[in-house]
Formats: C-alpha cells, structure tokens, sequence
C-alpha cells in the first residue's frame, strides 16, 4: 500500500502543480511559437514542464534518502537535463550541445547502476548491455523533443 502512495502522490501532485503553473505562466510569462522541432502546435507558455520537474525531483530525492547511489545518479541527470531544457527555453542552444549533454547525462546515470542490474547477463557483456541501454535512452529523449 505504501509503495503504491508513493507512486501516485507524484502523478497528483505534478498534475495539480501543472494546472496551478500553467495558469500563471499563461499570464506571467511569454509564449513559445511552435517551429520545427515542437511538439505542439499553437503557441504555449514557455516553462510549462517545472512543476512535473519538481515533482519528480523531490521524488526521486526521497528514494535518494531511503536507497542508493543509483538513485542519485538519476537525480542529478534528471535535474541536468531538467536545467539543459529550461537553458533551451531561454535561448535556443546547438544541436550539438544538446546531444553530448543527453548522452553525458544518461551515460553517467547507466554506468552508474551496480553491476548487479542487469537486463541479459547471460546474452551480453555489460559493457555492451549498457552501451545500448545509453543509446535507446537517448533516442527516447531525442523523440520527445527534450
């Protein structure tokens, strides 16, 4: 029952925030115009994902009090690439930059697992494993546009 607390006290609380957030930013703050790389198509108040982003920091920092370093690692390339999206709000940054910043942010949370963490020990090398477990993850985020 408390695991199950655990996991939909972030969904509520990050949907209140966004409803709360969004309101105010409509008013507060400029519109984005949508362009190639958009994922929507009429213009949408710019910082619009923060309070999803807290929400998921706090939480994640909590299973940094109860667990580990994997848990950490998340944390702070969750809150990189949280920083890097925000950055890219404000003033669009290279496509390049973008990329080694995902691919340092995921590298550096995957490398970090314990080598007890596998998904096919017994098929691939972990090196092997993780290398395209960075490459998916990074693909993923590349699809949704942060």
């Amino acid at each position: 029952m408390t695991f199950i607390l655990f996991c939909l006290a972030p969904f509520f609380l990050a949907a209140a925030a966004s409803a709360v957030g969004t309101k105010l930013l409509i008013t507060l703050l400029r519109k984005d115009i949508p362009n190639a790389r958009s994922s929507h198509s009429v213009p949408t108040p710019r910082g619009g994902g923060l309070a999803l982003v807290t929400v998921i920091a706090i939480a994640l920092l909590l299973l940094v009090t109860l667990s580990s370093i994997t848990y950490l690692s998340l944390l702070i390339g969750f809150c990189g690439l949280a920083a890097l999206s925000w950055l890219d709000d404000k003033k669009p940054l290279s496509p390049a930059l973008r990329l080694g910043c995902h691919i340092a942010a995921v590298s550096a949370v995957v490398f970090l697992w314990p080598e007890g963490q596998r998904l096919l020990p017994e098929t691939l090398p972990l090196l092997l494993e993780r290398s395209l477990i960075v490459l998916a993850w990074v693909w993923c985020i590349i699809v949704t546009g942060k």
